[in-house]
């Protein structure tokens, strides 16, 4: 028999041409929580990859290295992204140039976010945190210190292909049920969920009518998540030194 599966966002979801004014903005601890200077363009330059193609971009070098949080705004905080806390990123050095991503469509082809989440280059989250912790064998759920369920892009159990952008998790839960989760950075709450990067990133929800190998997989190019039983099928797949070059 077929298995099946659900995944829904625990979170807004709005279709691209929503009655939100553009441009958008990026204002966060590093400008002063300015939202009128850092615009964000759709049009092919400044780090925009694409023209047109609803992914809001601006490359932006970061003057001090560490952790920094940030949110996409219309101008002047008439309303800004995600609804719930900041979204957040990571620098090494000093300088760093860090490409933010506005994505504003709504694909409905069962990746999550979909439809306005903010994102960027330096918020990479692999690890699995929620009530699906413990049917994976880790001893406690929602544990974001010892848990040990890292994705991989290594190309192995479960992983397409070594170095595409795709981190993958293979594991089998044996209860059918509704379960949570979201991915975070190590030992953090900074998280990648159903609405984005963001501290209070929305769960995802994971819906299993019987037992099954899970894939859970996100796609660190476009800061989206996927579950299932079924091998993901994306029309996104790209290489992430390309996606590098082409914001570069």
């Amino acid at each position: 028999m077929k298995k099946l599966l659900t995944v829904v966002a625990l979170s807004f979801v709005l279709a691209a041409g929503a009655a939100f004014a553009q441009p958008f903005y990026v204002a966060g601890d590093m400008n002063g929580w300015n939202a009128e200077t850092l615009q964000m363009v759709d049009d092919g330059t400044s780090g925009d990859a694409v023209a047109g193609d609803g992914i809001h971009s601006l490359l932006v070098t970061i003057e001090f290295a560490g952790r920094h949080e940030w949110k996409a705004a219309l101008f002047g905080w008439g309303d800004s992204w995600p609804y719930s806390g900041n979204s957040w990123f990571y620098t090494t050095s000093d300088n760093e140039d860090v490409l933010f991503t506005f994505n504003i469509n709504t694909v409905g082809d069962g990746w999550l976010a979909d439809g306005y989440w903010p994102y960027t280059d330096h918020s990479l989250a692999i690890k699995i945190v929620g009530d699906v912790q413990v049917p994976l064998g880790d001893p406690d759920n929602w544990n974001n210190a010892t848990g040990s369920l890292f994705l991989h892009d290594d190309g192995l159990n479960g992983d397409a292909v070594a170095g595409d952008g795709y981190y993958t998790l293979l594991g089998n839960i044996g209860t059918p049920a509704t379960y949570y989760w979201k991915v975070v950075v190590d030992g953090t709450w900074d998280a990648i969920g159903a609405d984005g990067a963001g501290v209070n990133a929305a769960n995802m929800e994971l819906v299993l009518s019987e037992p099954c190998l899970v894939y859970f997989v996100l796609n660190a190019n476009l800061g989206r998540l996927y579950a299932s039983c079924e091998a993901p099928v994306d029309n996104e797949v790209l290489n992430w030194s390309n996606v590098k070059s082409l914001y570069r």
